[in-house]
């Protein structure tokens, strides 16, 4: 079993913010309550994700994880006939009274392409190396070929400063 950790995430930050402020006057009223939303809180902080693969039964799965409970559905690959990886760039324009301010976000999107062409995304990555590591571990496990876009793009940016230098 392959297993690629993205570390902790932030999936669940708010949710643990807001019972940790809640567990607060639980203390005083009833201190049994305001502990296990405590508890709970911290549990939500602590989530990690990360992606597993099962060579054995052919599979992948996006996982979250608090302490040693694994969650998450497997994607069987056997109507799997290739890879995409695929870079995304969205900004957000968030405006206030005096002023406005973007947000761009990137991230890298993995598709499992099946035999019939059909294109099914399978996991939004925010970190390159992972999304790279991830799409490497596939094409090893189950010689699937790939295509990475982003791979693509840089070269084809090398190749256009390269002739404007010229």
């Amino acid at each position: 079993m392959k297993v690629i950790s993205e570390g902790f995430s932030n999936d669940y930050l708010i949710h643990s913010i807001l019972l940790g402020f809640f567990a607060l006057p639980f203390f005083f009223l009833h201190w049994v309550v305001g502990a296990l939303l405590l508890i709970l809180s911290i549990l939500f902080a602590c989530v990690q994700s990360g992606i597993e693969i099962d060579p054995k039964t052919k599979s992948i799965r996006v996982f979250r994880k608090v302490a040693f409970l694994k969650k998450g559905r497997w994607i069987s690959l056997e109507p799997v006939d290739s890879l995409f990886l695929m870079y995304n760039q969205g900004a957000t324009l968030l405006q206030s009274r005096g002023s406005a301010v973007i947000s761009r976000v990137k991230s890298y999107s993995l598709y499992l392409i099946a035999i019939d062409g059909k294109k099914t995304e399978f996991h939004e990555f925010t970190d390159y190396q992972k999304a790279v590591e991830t799409l490497q571990a596939l094409h090893t496990l189950f010689d699937l070929p790939f295509t990475n876009e982003v791979e693509e793009k840089r070269h084809a940016a090398i190749l256009k400063r390269q002739n404007r230098k010229r």
